[in-house]
């Protein structure tokens, strides 16, 4: 089954920064610890834990609180991001959805 996943968020505070995730002590949050998120979540990693019957041919990102100092570095994330192609061994393609 083709989807459009409507609502993923990506980052990688390794490359780039994220006030919530990159800074100590973790901001008070409503479920509790999450630093455990804080591994980079990128396009690959979540295409490698897709499983059949669904085939994400589409996804709309959804910000994830990036530098508020940096807008348009989030673009340039987002940009890459759209080139995030599903490894050629499970056919297909997954990018951002352009409207």
């Amino acid at each position: 089954m083709t989807i459009v996943d409507a609502h993923q968020h990506f980052w990688d505070p390794m490359s780039h920064y994220y006030p919530w995730l990159n800074d100590e002590p973790p901001i008070p949050f409503r479920y509790g610890d999450y630093r455990a998120r804080a591994a980079p979540l990128t396009c690959l990693r979540t295409i490698g834990r897709m499983r059949a019957p669904f085939l994400v041919e589409k996804s709309v990102y959804v910000e994830a609180e990036w530098n508020p100092q940096d807008p348009l570095g989030e673009m340039r994330h987002v940009e890459q991001l759209r080139r995030c192609t599903r490894p050629a061994d499970r056919g297909g393609r997954t990018g951002l959805a352009r409207s």
